[in-house]
């Protein structure tokens, strides 16, 4: 480049030329004698020149055996540099230097303009660069415009024979020889071509090989080298690995990948506090969706004043000072302002900035706030509480074990409470079952005939329940452990109560049993009588007055109705003691309805029945057929009786998936709607049926038939309003066929 400039002030009038002046090196213009004539400021430094009284010669300032003649001769023939001794003018005895002197003849000057070029380094001869160019830990490589080989170092190609035979071959054929991907091959030559066609100076690329299974990464540049007219030279080729710096790159990779994949919050932020990076899980925290909102803004976006005063006031002048930070921080939920506790880790950037690493604690303080409150209840409460090891034995007691015991917390400590508190009386099943649940880590409730210190028994509520950890891992185990010595006294005394209740009723129940025989015998007899009675008088022929027969029909009435009476009361005599026979067979509902309604018609004639069979064939299922009579009876009985004499009573028989309802539908008086959840109580009876006869006992007979079929009956009645009966029966229900009691 400085010889083309210097060419350039052939056509310029030299000494007073600017662009000599300004040249950072050392020039000057001698004339054809040799005498300088021009120094620029770069060569009176360099040389030491001062202002001299006397002209200077070519041969005062550099020295050598050729004569100055001899030199310009030389110089003026070759056009090339020549290299000697030059001595500086001041000071003196400054020692020599080596230069390099490179001259061009002025033409229209006739002067000579000798370029001075420092040079410090030793004599180059060709065999140095060779040398450091073989020995470079680089590919390099020199091509022809062909893109063939004119040169390859031995890092390129080590083997000598073949980097022999690559000179004036292509890369396309390299890569054959070498059983290459000839694509490698067709695509450097494709590169080269575009060189030569753009005219640009260099490109780089990337290229992986795969050589016997080894990969192989490198960074590959051309450089064109051109002649002073521009036209192309040659190339030089340069290949430099890039393994470890793509394994640097993955490395880097995959620290970004695990930092935003981390649960735990990580961030950068500025000098300024303004963050420049969050992790999805930093950004999610706090209740954010995307890094892009938070971007810009600084971390007092996650606080409320009052804590951001304290991390300034508290945290970062202690950051500061020792470089970094760790402790909990209180921040706030973006949106729904829910506090949330993280542990911070904040750490001080050379540049002023920081690296802030958080984790979200709020469930962690929040047990721990729990376990505080619950230390505290187990502290306070009259129960025994304890909480034993992995294993089962005791770690901690609270005060009401030890003063409900006896025993001292050295004497607790260690010991397991299977080994503590049961005694000769202990049930041992209760025991054994306490440590089997132990052993597979199972909770356990029940209850222990246990012991104090000093031999006293107590009745105890065992409650053990065991404690896992995150992942699932048996780490502790409660036992809460209550007194309860006075509920078994309670249940004793109530068991004790319930045993004569029991005995009484079993003999309320024989005594029913008895009367009710003893009262049938006699109304049997009176009617019998009565019957006679009429017979004996019809056969006189005695013409009976009116009220005669009004009473001997107002006597059977009367006679049946107390015969109906006890029969209800033995029913009810015998469910009181579980004494109710149930007998259910295989039988068609509508031949049995065809059977009831023929009896039972003549009994309520005139009333109507208006009955209503849904099923388009007949449903056979299992029921007893005697209690079916009874609660039918009873049930459409009712509705006849609460009813006025001119409306008629519905009977609707329907099947519903697996079940067979009847609907008993009536328009009479209603009952009460407070009083309703009293219907089958024994005896009761509603506040509207008192000018009804009546005994209170039909419905608890329905009730106890529908119960031993596992059915449901339901009423719903409005006063005024009629009343409606559903009861329904499981069709596919499975019964004891044997005769018993139950």
């Amino acid at each position: 480049m400085i010889r083309n400039r210097l060419l350039e002030l052939n056509t310029l009038n030299l000494q007073g030329s600017d662009l000599l002046h300004q040249m950072p090196h050392p020039v000057l213009l001698l004339d054809s004698a040799g005498l300088v004539v021009y120094v620029n400021p770069a060569a009176e430094q360099f040389l030491g020149f001062v202002k001299q009284s006397k002209e200077l010669h070519f041969e005062d300032i550099f020295q050598g055996d050729v004569a100055f003649s001899s030199r310009v001769k030389f110089l003026n023939a070759t056009q090339e540099a020549l290299v000697f001794l030059a001595r500086t003018l001041h000071p003196a005895d400054k020692p020599p230097l080596k230069l390099k002197l490179s001259a061009h003849y002025a033409q229209q000057e006739q002067v000579f303009l000798l370029q001075v070029i420092v040079s410090p380094e030793p004599d180059l001869d060709e065999s140095f660069f060779r040398s450091v160019i073989e020995n470079i830990p680089a590919d390099i490589a020199v091509f022809d415009q062909n893109q063939n080989y004119l040169y390859v170092n031995p890092n390129a190609v080590k083997d000598p024979e073949i980097r022999s035979w690559l000179v004036g071959k292509n890369d396309l054929q390299y890569a054959r020889m070498r059983n290459l991907p000839e694509q490698m091959g067709e695509l450097r030559r494709a590169r080269f071509g575009q060189l030569l066609a753009s005219g640009v100076d260099q490109y780089s690329f990337e290229e992986t090989t795969d050589v016997k299974g080894v990969r192989s990464n490198k960074l590959r540049l051309m450089k064109a080298v051109r002649n002073p007219d521009g036209s192309f030279r040659y190339a030089i080729g340069y290949g430099v690995s890039i393994d470890q710096l793509k394994a640097y790159e993955s490395k880097i990779k995959n620290q970004e990948i695990a930092i935003e994949a981390s649960t735990v919050g990580i961030a950068v932020l500025n000098e300024q506090g303004a963050f420049t990076y969050l992790n999805e899980a930093h950004v999610k925290m706090y209740g954010f969706t995307d890094q892009s909102e938070l971007i810009g803004k600084t971390w007092r976006v996650f606080y409320s004043p009052e804590e951001a005063e304290r991390i300034e006031q508290q945290i970062f002048p202690s950051l500061i000072k020792e470089g970094k930070w760790m402790g909990e921080t209180l921040g706030l939920v973006r949106g729904v302002g829910t506090p949330i506790h993280t542990d911070l880790s904040l750490t001080r950037l050379p540049d002023g900035g920081m690296v802030c690493v958080c984790r979200d604690v709020t469930s962690r303080k929040k047990k721990d706030l729990a376990n505080q409150r619950m230390a505290i209840v187990a502290s306070k409460t009259t129960n025994l509480v304890i909480i034993g090891s992995a294993s089962g034995r005791i770690e901690w007691v609270n005060d009401a074990f030890l003063r409900q015991t006896g025993f001292s917390m050295e004497e607790a400590m260690g010991r397991h409470p299977i080994e503590l508190l049961p005694g000769s009386e202990s049930d041992p099943n209760v025991v054994e079952a306490f440590r089997e649940h132990l052993q597979k880590g199972l909770p356990f409730s029940g209850e222990l005939l246990t012991y104090d210190r000093s031999g006293r028994r107590s009745w105890q509520h065992l409650n053990l329940t065991p404690v896992f950890d995150e992942k699932g891992v048996l780490r502790n185990w409660v036992y809460v452990i209550t007194n309860i010595s006075l509920i078994k006294e309670a249940e004793e005394h109530v068991k004790l109560a319930l045993e004569k209740e029991q005995r009484l009723g079993e003999m309320k129940s024989r005594f029913v049993s008895m009367a009710s025989h003893e009262f049938r015998t006699p109304l049997a007899g009176i009617v019998t009588s009565i019957e006679l009675v009429r017979i004996l008088l019809e056969k006189g022929k005695v013409q009976l007055d009116d009220r005669v027969l009004f009473h001997l029909q107002k006597a059977m009435g009367e006679v049946s109705r107390l015969t109906h009476l006890m029969d209800n009361i033995l029913l009810i005599g015998r469910a009181g003691s579980g004494r109710i026979r149930f007998k259910p067979e295989n039988l068609s509902f509508r031949e049995f309805l065809d059977n009831f309604l023929a009896d039972f018609t003549l009994i309520w004639s005139p009333r109507i029945l208006d009955v209503r069979f849904e099923p388009a064939k007949d449903i056979v299922f299992d029921f007893d057929p005697q209690l079916m009579r009874h609660m039918l009876s009873n049930l459409i009985g009712n509705a006849f009786k609460y009813s006025p004499e001119h409306t008629a009573v519905a009977l609707e028989c329907a099947v519903q998936e697996d079940r067979f309802c009847l609907r008993i539908v009536d328009q009479g008086i209603g009952i009460p709607e407070e009083e309703q959840s009293d219907l089958f109580k024994s005896f009761f009876r509603a506040s509207n049926s008192e000018h009804v006869d009546g005994t209170g006992m039909g419905l608890v007979i329905v009730k106890q038939f529908v119960d031993l079929h596992h059915g449901s009956i339901r009423i719903d009645s409005r006063l005024q309003s009629g009343c409606v009966v559903d009861v329904c029966l499981p069709i596919n229900q499975s019964y004891d066929k044997s005769p018993a009691d139950h």
